[in-house]
């Protein structure tokens, strides 16, 4: 079934987020939907667009309701699971070998976003998250070096022609190896991005660093509990722009539960309020975590129950449901847009007066017009308006 078929309602939002969620008993109306195969085919398929069928039949397997399932749908669900699991197996070699890498450069290295859960228990199993790339942060004035020292054993920037190296990104440009295309590395100066640092300082990210055992002979380290959650509202509502959007990050939504289930009373969640507070964006934090409430049954010291919250859900589902995940070709239009705005234009080219945005933009609407003069960017964005 192909992610078009998909008929996305309120229904379907809300027993994935049961089966992927806290609740101690599924009820027995979601077992029942389970056996419909339209129904199931078409949560398996909102599954899949998310990344979070292993997750799924972890659950399932919880909940004794894996071997009820057809011979064909549990082989079908096992071999995902199966793939999701080795492909963390490989993905924490990768960090192991980048770290004693930099680690042998006398840089120190802090694992950071999903990476860090692959090594301190919050997936447990493995296969509960579908990794992509590996973050790491390293002290600003030393990224350079700890990319030198990566390109040095078997690294290369993952770039092509149209890629620009922004001078004020939170991280550099990927670092591949010869894993396959099993993920990229990518080496931070700062944690989240400049404009976001009120949130979450990398001077405070530093001292509130906590040790991380990747092996017997390698220890790094990672971040606290508190900004760990931090980080992963902040990086989805913010960074990816989902609540200007009102967009549903379910892998992301996934991980803040996920380390809320792993940390529990060790986080402090009077700083994560605060946080957000003291930078105007308390209205994100409760958003946030009224959603993951309202599908995961997973609550927190926080009253995010606010009107607003409620709002905001409410919109976010509804807009899903009509528009069934297609983006807008105006969405699209005003995506390419914002980045023309001054905060994008100083994150890629910096903009530090008048004339630097200026030159900025010209540089920007230039690479824009060599993009559309070859075939295959073209192709692309004329895909993603017909989206």
């Amino acid at each position: 079934m192909s992610e078009i078929d998909i008929q996305i309602t309120p229904q379907l939002l809300k027993d994935m987020g049961v089966w992927l969620g806290n609740e101690q008993v599924i009820p027995q109306e979601l077992l029942d939907r389970l056996d419909d195969e339209q129904q199931r085919l078409n949560l398996i398929s909102l599954l899949n667009t998310h990344w979070l069928t292993g997750a799924f039949t972890i659950k399932l397997k919880q909940h004794n309701a894996f071997e009820a399932l057809d011979v064909e749908i549990k082989a079908y669900l096992e071999h995902l699971d199966l793939f999701y699991l080795q492909r963390n197996q490989n993905i924490k070699k990768e960090v192991i070998y980048a770290c004693r890498v930099l680690t042998k450069a006398d840089i120190p290295v802090m694992v950071i976003k999903g990476a860090t859960g692959l090594f301190n228990g919050t997936f447990k199993p493995l296969s509960t998250r579908f990794m992509t790339d590996v973050d790491l942060l390293v002290p600003e004035h030393l990224q350079t070096k700890a990319i030198q020292a990566l390109l040095n054993n078997g690294y290369w920037l993952e770039q092509d022609e149209m890629d620009v190296a922004a001078v004020n990104h939170h991280h550099a440009p990927p670092l591949a190896r010869d894993n396959q295309g099993l993920c990229c590395i990518e080496v931070h100066q700062w944690p989240i991005k400049k404009h976001h640092q009120a949130i979450l300082s990398t001077k405070n990210t530093w001292l509130h660093a906590q040790k991380l055992t990747l092996t017997d002979e390698l220890e790094v380290l990672q971040m606290s509990a508190t900004d760990q959650v931090i980080l992963s509202v902040a990086h989805c509502e913010l960074s990816h722009r989902a609540f200007e959007h009102k967009q549903l990050d379910w892998r992301q939504l996934l991980n803040t539960m996920s380390l809320i289930n792993r940390y529990n009373q060790s986080i402090n969640w009077h700083d994560v309020e605060s946080s957000f507070a003291c930078a105007g964006q308390k209205h994100v934090l409760d958003a946030h975590l009224h959603i993951i409430e309202h599908f995961f049954a997973t609550t927190t010291p926080i009253n995010s129950n606010t009107k607003h919250a409620q709002e905001h859900i409410q919109s976010s589902i509804d807009l899903l449901c009509d528009k069934q995940g297609r983006i807008s070709p105006w969405q699209t239009l005003a995506t390419v847009l914002k980045g023309y705005s001054k905060e994008s234009i100083d994150v890629i080219y910096g903009a530090d007066s008048y004339w630097s945005l200026t030159k900025g933009r010209l540089r920007h609407a230039a690479r824009h017009l060599k993009m559309l003069s070859k075939p295959q960017y073209l192709t692309d964005f004329i895909n993603r308006l017909r989206n």
